[in-house]
């Protein structure tokens, strides 16, 4: 078991979430069980990239918002507004990904990997919350970036109970179903036309 002492010098002082204009989303999706604050603005990719005119209009509208945690004392607001209610006010700012050239993941489940990048391709984050999603998607499988001067130093072990992987591979599962039934349809078609 780590100590508090370990966990605080390896904490990142700076986190990010996509927002609008207007500020950093929070959704409030209830089959996400715990809320995260990224610590490495590479998982917002491809936000702010060199992308197609599709891509980028895709992306209209979404903004990457940091804050600094170090200053929590100065930054940090908590008041007790309601009856079981704290709120929480921390001053976050406008930001950019810094440029990026994709990457892959390295959880030691090809099948697995498979599914996140299916999914990854079919549901191209349009909205702040679903870029957020991504973006703990790729922490939590263990996402290795192309740009970066090291080499992957090895496959890592999945993250077992993790809701946002069960979240993308049963989605991925439905299209890999639908995709098979649609070939078993056609298969049947052509060889009902075969004389």
């Amino acid at each position: 078991m780590r100590s508090m002492e370990d966990s605080e010098q390896n904490v990142a002082t700076v986190v990010y979430r996509a927002g609008t204009k207007d500020g950093p989303s929070f959704d409030s999706d209830k089959t996400i069980d715990e809320d995260w604050l990224v610590t490495n603005p590479k998982l917002y990719f491809p936000l702010d990239q060199d992308l197609s005119e599709l891509c980028k209009k895709r992306l209209e509208g979404i903004v990457l918002w940091q804050t600094d945690m170090s200053t929590l004392s100065k930054d940090f607001t908590c008041c007790s507004k309601y009856d079981g209610v704290i709120q929480v006010k921390l001053n976050w700012e406008k930001t950019t990904v810094p440029p990026c050239d994709g990457g892959f993941s390295l959880m030691e489940l090809s099948s697995l990997v498979q599914a996140v990048i299916v999914y990854m391709k079919d549901h191209f984050p349009i909205t702040p919350e679903e870029l957020n999603f991504h973006a703990e998607l790729k922490a939590a499988s263990q996402w290795y970036w192309l740009n970066d001067r090291k080499e992957p130093s090895a496959l890592k072990k999945v993250p077992a109970h993790d809701c946002r992987l069960k979240i993308a591979v049963r989605d991925t599962l439905g299209t890999w179903e639908k995709e098979e039934k649609d070939l078993r349809e056609k298969l049947q078609s052509t060889e009902g036309t075969e004389v």
